[in-house]
């Protein structure tokens, strides 16, 4: 058996996009995620975090085989599921599940929440037939509804209510890793910390492996052990919690965590900040070297030449930067 449950090594997503006119037709590549390596141990909650655009739904998409990989081995407690068979892949399947970033789009608008709840539970038998509707009704309870809800369709629920449905739908076949991508992002602020107190609970309960994908950090810092950051497709930074809060090693992760709205921003945080300035580059056309030396305001000759590696700075604490040791004294 693995010493991880979930172990992704080098893993590459890359589309082939069309550019150009019908009479100048060209092929580009785009290159989603980009050599990502990331281990999971069992009944940890990892945050996954970065802009928009970054690769962070596709990395996951591609982890449960949603999206074909380019390149790359995601094992899954021991088992590549890049070259598994699906016959041998749909026995996997009951243990990996993924929760959905908007709940008005990622239930079926035609069926009962009792439809949506016990179709994967018919599809794997993993229950006798006759025992799923009193499974269902359970599930609805345990994740803060009402059984006498079952009958109802998604239109009837606000968007918490969805979400908690979309939540039940994911702990039905009792998975040993939930990949939750931006699972509050659509939802009122006073419902966030309900889901999210939801999701504590149910992963301590359960014992499950959680890997937290948001662009909020105030969110990720509540709900994780680890901290991954992602840029441009790829890690460029990953640590503990309190490590990569106290002691950011990245550009990148400073600016992320600068941004964190704060109540008192003269008396909690240091008068030195420097804004990222631009957009990130186009993933058709990337910067040579490291890939975020055109935002950064450290950034020298040498990063716009040299691409870094994700290295071990401090222990369990690494980075992709060529001055980490100029970055991390300075005051957050």
């Amino acid at each position: 058996m693995s010493e991880f449950l979930l172990d992704i090594e080098n893993l590459k997503t890359h589309f082939t996009v069309r550019m150009g006119n019908l009479l100048a037709r060209q092929h580009g590549v785009l290159r989603a995620v980009d050599g990502v390596s990331l281990h999971m141990k069992k009944g940890e909650v990892l945050g996954l975090v970065g802009e928009s655009g970054c690769g962070k739904s596709t990395l996951a998409r591609t982890v449960v085989r949603l999206i074909p990989p380019t390149e790359g081995a995601v094992r899954f407690d021991g088992m590549d599921l890049t070259t598994l068979s699906p016959s041998l892949f749909r026995k996997l399947r009951p243990r990996m599940q993924m929760i959905f970033q908007d709940p008005y789009a990622s239930l079926n608008p035609r069926r009962t929440v009792y439809d949506t709840l016990a179709e994967p539970m018919l599809a794997h038998a993993i229950h006798p037939r006759k025992t799923i509707p009193r499974i269902a009704g359970e599930l609805m309870e345990k994740t803060g509804l009402s059984r006498r809800d079952v009958r109802k369709y998604p239109h009837e629920f606000s968007g918490g209510q969805r979400q908690r449905i979309a939540i039940a739908r994911a702990i039905a076949l009792q998975p040993s890793l939930i990949l939750a991508d931006e699972p509050v992002s659509a939802l009122d602020v006073s419902v966030q910390a309900q889901i999210l107190n939801l999701l504590r609970a149910l992963q301590k309960e359960m014992g499950l492996t959680l890997m937290l994908i948001s662009h909020d950090l105030a969110v990720v810092r509540y709900m994780s052990q680890r901290i991954a950051v992602m840029y441009f497709g790829k890690i460029v930074e990953l640590g503990t919690t309190n490590d990569v809060f106290a002691h950011p090693l990245h550009p990148y992760t400073r600016a992320l965590i600068r941004a964190v709205p704060v109540p008192d921003p003269p008396s909690e945080r240091s008068t030195f900040f420097s804004p990222l300035k631009g957009d990130p580059p186009s993933p058709l056309n990337p910067p040579t070297g490291c890939p975020f030396h055109p935002r950064c305001p450290h950034a020298t000759n040498e990063c716009q030449q040299n691409a870094p590696i994700l290295t071990e700075h401090f222990p369990h604490h690494t980075a992709a930067c060529l001055h980490v040791n100029k970055i991390h004294t300075l005051p957050i």
